[in-house]
């Protein structure tokens, strides 16, 4: 039995069907993740956030000019009057205030919420293309496990095949046993061929992902580096607000809540302008030069209350996303993380069933090799039952993996990793 479980273990952690590949191709999970991160969808490529506009009276100033071309014909006194033409330029600074400075501010916050969807979008599409990968490495692994499990099995067909034959034929085994035998090797070539399916289609999710030729592969191992299993069902707030798509939401929804009990002096639009100014006469030869502060009000009746209602509107549509995904998200971790108990019992279940269909093969080997009469079947029958348990506990192993690639799609990409090898 020993023997047995040894090499089921070298089977699954070192397959051995396995295409060529190079000397540099990735072997490790590990090593697969590193080439993916190095590609361009893991460069950060942000918009620079940093350069923003100074808090202060000069925030959202900016620079005007003008000039202007008049015709003026004035009265000097009575019975004279004056006509002459007068060229003027001027320039300065003009700083909004009031209602415009409130407008500069918003579209600092847009940019700034705009940057942060950006940037969540990034962290989805990188945990996305991680998650496709492990699933790819481990879909490769299984394959390979699962192909070298079929191929096992399917050796004893070219020997027992003519004995059932034979003993079919001498009315020692009725034919629909023999056709059963005979089912059980077509289910494992059957199994074989999708298992090479799987291989192949894993083997060209992995290039595409990775550009790398994939050559023998390691057990899959996944840890989460950040948060323990025990520690996010815990914490399963504290993972919920560090969610991208929610903070976004979030943000957005707080946004708007300022917006909707904004103060009423957001209606008056408002400028101070400071510059000066020069003018300059044709006919008198000499340029006149002067220097202004001017201050500007605009009121627009009713805006403020349609300001607040567009806000409050947006408000409450900014708020039903963020408390329906984040529902959505909470349901999807709780039932995650409520299986990985089914999934324990099912492992040691399926431990279990391998051992005693070690035990039961051992026992109907040494059986077939002392005495005589029907134990070729029984023995054929331990055979593909010790098959089938060593492929059930290889199933259930290959679910726990994918669970924790599953929980890890719900951490940042820098948390997750696969253990090295």
């Amino acid at each position: 039995m020993q023997a047995r479980r040894l090499t089921l273990m070298l089977l699954v952690l070192a397959p051995q069907l396995t295409s060529a590949a190079g000397s540099d191709s990735p072997r490790t999970l590990p090593e697969f993740e590193q080439t993916l991160r190095a590609s361009s969808w893991f460069t950060d490529s942000r918009p620079d956030a940093d350069r923003k506009a100074p808090n202060s009276l000069l925030a959202g100033a900016s620079a005007f000019a003008t000039s202007g071309l008049a015709s003026v014909d004035e009265v000097i006194d009575v019975g004279r009057r004056r006509s002459y033409q007068q060229m003027s330029v001027a320039g300065g600074i003009r700083i909004p205030l009031l209602g415009s400075r409130f407008r500069h501010f918003d579209g600092l916050v847009e940019r700034e919420l705009a940057e942060l969807g950006y940037a969540a979008e990034r962290e989805l599409q990188q945990r996305e293309l991680l998650t496709r990968l492990r699933r790819a490495y481990l879909e490769l692994w299984s394959a390979r496990v699962r192909r070298e499990l079929a191929l096992d099995y399917q050796r004893t067909a070219p020997m027992m095949t003519p004995v059932l034959q034979r003993r079919q034929a001498a009315a020692m085994l009725l034919e629909s046993d023999r056709l059963e035998f005979m089912s059980n090797y077509a289910r494992a070539a059957s199994e074989n061929s999708q298992a090479e399916a799987d291989e192949r289609s894993a083997s060209a999710e992995l290039e595409g992902l990775t550009g790398a030729s994939v050559g023998s592969i390691a057990r899959p191992r996944v840890e989460l580096r950040c948060k323990e299993p025990m520690r996010i069902a815990q914490e399963l707030d504290t993972l919920l607000d560090e969610q991208p798509e929610l903070q976004v939401l979030r943000a957005r929804s707080e946004y708007y809540e300022n917006r909707s009990s904004g103060t009423a002096l957001r209606a008056v639009q408002s400028d101070l302008r400071v510059g000066v100014s020069s003018s300059y006469e044709p006919q008198g030869g000499d340029p006149g030069k002067s220097a202004f502060v001017t201050l500007s009000f605009d009121y627009a009746f009713g805006a403020v209350q349609t300001e607040r209602s567009a806000a409050r509107l947006q408000l409450n549509r900014a708020a039903d996303a963020y408390h329906l995904r984040r529902v959505q998200i909470s349901s999807e971790l709780r039932r995650l993380l409520e299986t990985r108990r089914t999934l324990e019992s099912s492992t040691v279940l399926a431990g279990l069933g391998l051992e005693a269909s070690a035990a039961r093969l051992r026992e109907r080997e040494l059986r077939a090799a002392r005495l005589a009469g029907d134990v070729i079947e029984q023995l054929q029958q331990a055979r593909y039952a010790n098959y089938r348990a060593m492929l059930a506990e290889h199933l259930a192993t290959r679910a726990q993996i994918e669970w924790q690639i599953s929980l890890a799609s719900y951490l940042p990409t820098d948390c997750g990793q696969a253990e090295r090898s």
